[in-house]
This record gives C-alpha cells, structure tokens and sequence, in this order.
C-alpha cells in the first residue's frame, strides 16, 4: 500500500523527526535557562557573602549617583564652641544697681545622636555636653579682681534635618532643634551672689554644613551651629542668655 504512495510515506517518516527535533530544542531550553538564572546569582552573591542590600547599593542610578542610604542611625560629634558675653539682667526681680557682664573663654563640646534617615529629611534625638571657663566679670565696667568659675551645660535636643545632594557621595545639611537644657554654674566673684547654681531651660539651636560619604553608608560631616537658650537665673541672678557658636566635627553611621 505504502509503495503506491511514496511520497506519503516520506511525509509519514520526516514529520515525527521534526516533532522530536523540536521536542529536543524546548528540553535543552527549559534546562538551560533554570541553569544560566543560578549562575546569575552566583554572580552577584558569590562566596563571600554579600547581601542582598549591599548589591542593590552598589547598582548606580540612571545619572551616575549613588543611591541615598536611608534607615536607623546612630553618629557623634566634637566641637569647639565660642561663647558670647553675658549681661546681668536682674537681682532678685528687680533692676542691678550696677551693670555686670560675665565674659567667656572659648570652650568644648561633645554630643551623640541616633535619628532615623528618611532620605530627603532627617528626625534625630540628641545629647550634648558644653563647658566653658569664665574669662572675666566686669560691673560698671570695671573688671572683679579674683573671678573664676565655669559653667557647664548638658542639652537634650530633638532636630530635623534635611539633606542636599550636591554631587556622588557629598550633601549639604541644614536643620534645627528644640529642647532643654541642664545649666550648672560654679563662678566666683567678690560682690555678686553666683557660686555654685542651676537652673532648667527651654533651648533651641539652628545648623548646616557639609557631609561626605567616606564609605558604604558612613559619613563625615563639617558645619556650623548656632544655640542658646531662654535666660538663665542663678542663685536669684537672671542673665541674658549668650549665643554660642560652634564649629562641628562628626562622623554618622547608618544601618
């Protein structure tokens, strides 16, 4: 039967060949392909054990930026801090009969701080501690003769911040804070009643610079700060409050 139908019978014996030839290429594929997606994480998490976050990090944005490291943080800082004269503003609630000022040597400053990185704003929670040694006391303009002393402040601050890209791995910072302020004075000077007093206040602070990305989500920072506080009153004494300026030096560290 077949031999009357030649042709027939090529077809009858090509097709199946084709079939199984193409049954064959889908099989290679479907083992290839499960084979060539390991070897791709292979790649991108060899041996060593590099994370997931620590890939996605290294991937560069469309213009070229790193990708802004955002999550808990924890950083600290030092400074050297110029403290502004302060004016005696009232005795015991009434009027000094003589003008007093207390003048200032420049002074130090440490604070630590843990925040959270939203990317484009910052919301952290900070501790500072300033010191500072009394230069001098005039009243009347006449210098005190033997007036010594320091003061001392311990801060607690909540501050916002926001972050400026200015180019892969430098940002400009700007922000401020509210807070409180622990204020020990230990001065000594013959004619006014300061010695050994504290007092509680409100205080608040304003500051910017410029933070470098130095590794994989570590940073330094550089800038400038301005905080004060409401007056101060020691031992029934009430003075202006100074301001008191700071260059800051800190490193940052986000998780």
């Amino acid at each position: 039967m077949l031999s009357k139908y030649p042709f027939s019978s090529l077809l009858l014996i090509r097709i199946p060949q084709r079939v199984l030839l193409v049954l064959k290429t889908i099989s290679r594929s479907a083992l290839t392909t499960p084979l060539i997606a390991l070897a791709s994480l292979a790649i991108c998490n060899p041996s060593s054990g590099q994370s997931l976050r620590e890939i996605d990090e290294s991937i560069a944005t469309q213009d070229g930026s790193r990708l802004a490291a955002t999550g808990f943080y924890i950083g600290g800082m030092g400074s050297f801090t110029v403290v502004e004269d302060s004016e005696l503003v009232s005795t015991n609630g009434g009027t000094p009969a003589s003008p007093a000022e207390l003048e200032f040597e420049d002074g130090f400053g440490s604070f630590g701080f843990i925040g959270w990185d939203f990317g484009a704003l910052r919301t952290e929670l900070e501790v500072g501690a300033r010191s500072t040694e009394l230069d001098r006391v005039t009243l009347g303009g006449a210098p005190i003769a033997g007036a010594n002393g320091d003061i001392f402040e311990l801060s607690l601050m909540f501050n916002l911040i926001a972050d400026i890209p200015i180019t892969d791995g430098v940002e400009l910072y700007v922000g401020g804070g509210v807070g409180g302020a622990y204020l020990w004075s230990d001065v000594f000077a013959p004619g006014l009643a300061l010695g050994d007093s504290e007092d509680y206040v409100f205080a608040y602070q304003a500051m910017g610079g410029v933070q470098f990305e130095v590794a994989p989500r570590l940073y330094l920072n550089a800038g400038y700060r301005i905080h004060s506080f409401d007056d101060p009153n020691f031992s029934g004494n009430q003075y202006d409050a100074p301001l008191i300026h700071s260059l800051d030096v800190g490193i940052r560290y986000v998780f």
